[in-house]
């Protein structure tokens, strides 16, 4: 059985604005880059870490820069939240 999509996303686009949509996209992913790597080094230079939880799955992951080797590493472990 084929599935098909709505019409709605069968919408034609010209060359024009698929140009724009890929510029601006390669924009905000040049200053997502540009914002993760000052946070990596900020967390380097300060030997610092960082942590989430996702409440949801009970998982949480943080990250550890080592002052021995300056390389950062991820630990992840499980709580059980009652």
């Amino acid at each position: 059985m084929q599935s098909r999509l709505p019409t709605s996303d069968l919408s034609l686009r010209s060359v024009d604005e698929l140009e724009k949509e890929i510029h601006e996209r390669k924009l905000v992913e040049q200053k997502l880059a540009k914002s993760e790597f000052l946070l990596s080094e900020e967390g380097r230079i300060a030997r610092e870490g960082g942590w989430e939880l996702d409440v949801e799955t009970k998982q949480s992951s943080w990250s550890k820069v080592s002052g021995a080797h300056n390389a950062q590493v991820v630990y992840k472990t499980q709580y059980i939240l009652t």
